[in-house]
């Protein structure tokens, strides 16, 4: 769900559903002790992974979604159609 500690603390108290319904809330990035553990290849945490509370026990089956919304800018386009028109008289 998050590629990195640092986007995990952006969206962190944001609310969570699994596709059942079952609503939650993400807290903050994992601990070690949590199943955070090193690589084997360099020994540095891994990144994104995310401690979430929920109202009802989630099986590892049941699939997590964050809905986010972004406003995006709609550019201003104006087109007259002058040729589609009719005059007044042929109407």
């Amino acid at each position: 769900m998050f590629t990195s500690d640092l986007e995990i603390a952006r969206f962190e108290s944001a609310g969570v559903q699994t596709a059942s319904g079952i609503k939650g809330q993400v807290k903050e990035t994992a601990k070690e002790e949590l199943g955070n553990q090193p690589k084997k290849k360099r020994g540095l945490p891994r990144e994104g992974i995310a401690r979430c509370t929920f109202e009802d026990r989630i099986l590892v089956s049941n699939l997590v979604l964050l809905r986010a919304w972004i406003e995006v800018e709609v550019p201003c386009f104006f087109n007259p159609l002058t040729t589609a028109l009719q005059p007044r008289e042929q109407t």
